[in-house]
């Protein structure tokens, strides 16, 4: 990590606050929060019209929604082989954001970290199938300790951000930490104050893996944060964590590897030591998909054993069933399975994992059966697979 010592040394957050309170002493510093890359943006999400093949041979597709899976998105709509003909725009707006979008119609397609229920996808008309999996992790700006160096347990994370671990050189911290000189002043945690999947992911695990936690303040895209300085989007936490020093915050990885954060290791409850990387994503995402018939809901207990990183989770795609248009239908499922089959080394290579080979026969059948144009199908493909494996061949008798 960047020795930002000498440049800001001076500078500090002001002092954590109750979550009703204003944000202002914190906003007020304006010049010297300095825009970065993976800033969200505040324009509206534009509307999706359908679009005639003939008149505008290029398709114009608009996705929105989560931050965690932006930088795949992002990559993806760059290198597809269409993107001579097809052209897919993708914004962050958040998991809430991309929700309302695609459900009012605006988008082609919604991204979620936050997986939907049956009875609001029915009601909403809808479908989901996740997209790609990938880790929230823990950052820390303390001078000079790099990536992976400090060591957490899950239950201390949920500590320090429920306000009862409260300095880096607390016996809890130090006992994991006994090679490393920490400060002895006060951890400022920074969480994200807007509705956010990447802190539904974050605190899902923290509710699973800390009773005291739970009781609090329990799990979702907005919690009641019993300390904390309150970020209004990813580019805020990114700013802060960035600036200032002694601080604690959670982002997806790519957005942590690509600023060259310091992302910490994680102690599991049998004292094995687990870094946030591609194998340790596949390994949590091994059987983690559960029943088909939920919508291919990614089960975060499953995360965190064997060797998993404990904040893996997936995101998902959300598309109409019923579609306006035939031309801008074929041209999004052929997208996506383009990621399918060829993204998934785009995705390696930005530290998502892709979604499991597995399960991909029953997401295209889930699209044979439900997406439409008028009542016709859209998607066709050979027979559906079986539900279960057919049991083995036995041997043959000499």
């Amino acid at each position: 990590m960047p020795d930002r010592r000498n440049r800001h040394e001076d500078r500090r957050l002001p002092r954590r606050h109750k979550p009703a309170s204003p944000l202002t002493h914190l906003l007020a510093l304006g010049p010297l929060i300095t825009a970065v890359g993976c800033s969200e943006p505040t324009e509206p999400v534009p509307q999706a019209t359908p679009t005639n093949e003939a008149a505008h041979p290029r398709l114009r597709l608009q996705g929105a929604g989560a931050s965690f899976p932006a930088p795949l998105y992002a990559s993806w709509t760059r290198n597809h082989p269409s993107a001579s003909t097809l052209r897919i725009q993708y914004r962050q707006v958040g998991s809430l954001g991309g929700i309302e979008a695609i459900r009012d119609g605006r988008v082609d397609f919604g991204a979620s970290d936050i997986p939907l229920g049956a009875a609001e996808l029915e009601s909403a008309g809808l479908l989901q199938f996740p997209a790609m999996v990938g880790g929230v992790v823990p950052v820390v700006n303390l001078p000079g300790v790099g990536p992976g160096e400090l060591v957490l347990e899950p239950s201390l994370i949920a500590d320090i951000y429920r306000g009862a671990v409260t300095r880096w050189d607390d016996p809890a911290i130090t006992a994991l930490n006994p090679e490393l000189v920490l400060p002895s002043h006060e951890i400022l945690p920074i969480h994200r104050d807007d509705p956010s999947g990447t802190t539904w992911i974050f605190t899902r695990k923290l509710a699973q893996c800390s009773e005291a936690w739970r009781d609090v303040a329990g799990y979702g895209q907005q919690v009641p944060w019993p300390t904390g300085i309150g970020a209004r989007d990813n580019s805020q936490v990114l700013d802060f964590v960035t600036q200032f020093e002694r601080t604690i915050a959670y982002m997806e990885f790519a957005h942590a590897q690509q600023h060259e954060l310091s992302w910490v290791t994680l102690q599991l409850a049998d004292a094995e030591r687990v870094q946030p990387s591609t194998a340790s994503f596949a390994v949590a995402a091994e059987g983690a998909f559960g029943s088909r018939s939920e919508n291919f809901v990614f089960d975060t207990a499953q995360a965190g054993t064997d060797g998993g990183w404990p904040f893996t989770s997936a995101s998902y795609a959300l598309i109409r069933a019923d579609q306006p248009d035939a031309a801008r239908a074929r041209a999004l499922l052929e997208f996506f399975t383009w990621t399918q089959d060829q993204g998934h080394a785009i995705a390696l290579d930005l530290d998502y994992v892709p979604v499991p080979a597995e399960i991909l026969p029953f997401i295209q059948q889930r699209w044979v059966q439900r997406v439409r144009v008028s009542g016709e199908p859209v998607w066709a493909l050979a027979p559906p697979p079986s539900e279960e494996p057919p049991p083995p061949t036995p041997p043959v008798e000499p």
